[in-house]
């Protein structure tokens, strides 16, 4: 098992990628900390995990507020002693042009895909660190490397995940190692309302 005796905080983990990625974790032997403000897919997650006889929490997070995301950092720390692995995976994303965006659709994109990824680096990276190490990953998307149309929020706040992964992998290198997926579409409950 590749992750046996290490622990993973993953956000965005209620579906989607982020479910199969906890899922794929705590096969590998990972305890997972899964984390979402969709308290009933986080719970539905962790129950799939928990009956295979593996090891996940939920935290409810709202990620895109700093002190959910102290809280959340510091719960993971509190059940499991050290965070071997972020998966910063939660996501936002109103469809629109610039003119039809509203500034509140602006600032929830911005906070969950982007701000909330540099609140948890600014929170576990220096936990991880301390430990010795470890690995943050950040789910970006086709997204951060070319746009698309209607979607005036989401592109940008991608392409900003794209130069963060890239800092922290400048900043950190000694002692973490900091990468960034780019999925495309992918079939998800998100999409069928688009």
């Amino acid at each position: 098992m590749l992750l046996e005796n290490k622990v993973v905080l993953i956000t965005g983990a209620a579906s989607g990628i982020g479910r199969a990625s906890a899922q794929l974790f705590a096969r590998e032997g990972a305890s997972v900390i899964v984390s979402d403000k969709n308290v009933k897919g986080g719970n539905e997650t962790v129950d799939g995990i928990v009956s295979e006889g593996l090891d996940a929490a939920f935290v409810e997070t709202d990620v895109g507020c700093m002190a959910d995301v102290e809280g959340l950092v510091s719960a993971c720390v509190e059940r499991y002693g050290r965070i071997d692995v972020v998966f910063s995976n939660a996501c936002h994303y109103p469809m629109g042009t610039a003119t039809e965006l509203t500034e509140a659709d602006w600032d929830i994109t911005m906070n969950v895909c982007l701000k909330a990824t540099w609140m948890l680096a600014k929170h576990a990276l220096p936990l991880m660190v301390e430990q010795g190490g470890g690995v943050f990953v950040i789910t970006g998307s086709v997204h951060s490397l070319r746009g698309f149309s209607n979607y005036a929020s989401y592109d940008p706040a991608k392409a900003g995940l794209l130069g963060l992964t890239r800092n922290l992998a400048l900043d950190y290198a000694p002692q973490d190692r900091d990468n960034a997926l780019h999925p495309a579409p992918i079939d998800k409950l998100l999409w069928k309302d688009k």
